[in-house]
């Protein structure tokens, strides 16, 4: 019986810490896909392809920034849970070694993006980029996700991004073009950056601390795998926009970017019941079947989930599409009804890839989405040119299916998470012997 309460307890604050990420994430959909529609249709399919192309690039690089570091930051301060110093000091050493990684690909990202354009781009990029800056202070929000207290960030993040949108809406109000729209967005990194710094300051950091640059070095030796593998895994998320750009110019990219967008907005609830859950997950490993029973069930609710979105989506692509975009996007509602699906599969790789961190086996996260890249690259090569931006969204498809569910079957070490997602696919649970 006191073991049940337990279990009613930790369930509890799963949900509420999940409740309250979730929260920060519907509220934020709904705002940003009424701006999101508004600017779409203020800069036409070519200006909104370039934005949507520069975000793209930005992206690939704020994941490097972030050195792969996000489940074991989760981890370790889980374990150090009673030791405040150490605590302090692993937020602090994960901080610096990422802020000096997101210099040097801020660099990068501007140059890239950039490159044999004029100068307008360059300035273009370098905003969009501020995100890569901006990364680092994450580890503000995976210390107060450790201690299952996500509501502190969330109510930063969140304050952070309904201000920038008001001067967005204020400035679209007042007919403002790329330029504006892309200088009031990194007003939302710098606003947040600036909040995730305060609030740990006052609520998280309980003693000073410095960075002790051998433990991250050791960090880093360990995440080296998890680097690649989430560059990897971005790339083919990525990729199509970035293949379309070169291949079909960036209209092609603004008429993409809307149904990827509008897949890409529920995406938050299996990324927060996954974050939510992950601590939980870590602490329960001494009791293996508890330990598989608690990803199983949260994998069926994680389908269940995709397959609502999925269907509903494929319903009402085209009115939504047609109303909130207008005519000009017309070609996208079809291509959400492809790249919906891709929901299902970032459920089992982020469900899985927590796993893989528990089990201390990231190394496998690298391979599968290595093996996801490996497909995704010649399929939008051959697709993109026959069938234009659909031909993205098959490949994306087809590469997450690759990389971050057939990989398992074919790995020993996998086997069991691949039996647990083929019978979430049938919304049964898999109970473990024992």
């Amino acid at each position: 019986m006191r073991k049940k309460l337990q279990l009613s307890e930790g369930l509890r604050k799963i949900l509420h810490n999940a409740g309250w990420m979730m929260g920060e994430q519907v509220l934020r959909m709904a705002t940003a896909l009424f701006v999101n529609a508004w600017v779409a249709r203020r800069l036409g399919p070519s200006d909104f392809g370039l934005l949507s192309y520069v975000q793209s690039l930005a992206a690939l690089f704020v994941v490097v920034a972030l050195l792969g570091m996000s489940r074991l930051l989760v981890r370790e301060l889980v374990e150090q849970s009673n030791d405040p110093q150490k605590r302090s000091t692993i937020v602090l050493t994960a901080f610096s070694y990422r802020m000096l990684a997101a210099i040097l690909l801020f660099g990068a990202s501007v140059a890239i993006s950039g490159w044999g354009h004029d100068t307008e781009r360059f300035v273009l990029a370098a905003f969009v980029s501020t995100s890569i800056l901006a990364a680092p202070f994450d580890s503000v929000y995976q210390y107060f996700q450790s201690l299952s207290q996500a509501r502190i960030p969330v109510i930063v993040r969140s304050v952070s991004f309904f201000a920038a949108t008001g001067v967005k809406l204020f400035l679209l109000y007042h007919g403002a073009g790329l330029q504006e729209i892309v200088y009031a967005t990194a007003l939302e990194y710098a606003f947040t950056a600036i909040g995730l710094y305060y609030v740990y300051r006052k609520y998280g950091m309980q003693v000073r601390a410095r960075p002790n640059w051998r433990l991250g070095w050791t960090f880093v030796r360990e995440t080296w795998p998890e680097i690649i593998a989430g560059l990897s895994g971005m790339l083919f998320m990525r990729l199509d926009q970035i293949m379309l750009e070169s291949l079909q110019g960036t209209a092609a990219v603004g008429v993409f970017a809307v149904a990827a967008r509008l897949s890409e907005a529920w995406y938050f609830i299996p990324v927060s019941l996954v974050a939510s859950a992950f601590p939980k997950i870590v602490k329960s490993r001494t009791d293996t079947k508890l330990y598989y029973t608690q990803i199983s069930r949260l994998m069926v609710a994680l389908v269940a989930l995709s397959y609502a979105s999925g269907l509903g989506a494929s319903l009402l692509s085209g009115p939504v599409v047609s109303w909130l975009y207008g005519p000009s996007y017309t070609e996208s509602a079809s291509i959400l009804c492809v790249h919906i699906w891709c929901g299902l599969l970032v459920g089992f790789g982020q469900l899985s890839g927590a796993w893989l961190s528990a089990e201390r086996r990231i190394v496998l996260n690298l391979y599968r989405n290595l093996l996801g890249l490996v497909v995704n690259v010649p399929l939008n090569y051959f697709l993109i040119p026959r069938f234009g931006p659909i031909g993205a969204a098959w490949a994306t498809l087809i590469s997450m299916t690759f990389g971050w569910y057939l990989f398992d079957m074919f790995n020993p070490l996998t086997r069991r998470m691949f039996i647990i997602k083929s019978r979430a696919l049938l919304l049964q649970k898999t109970v473990p012997a024992g």
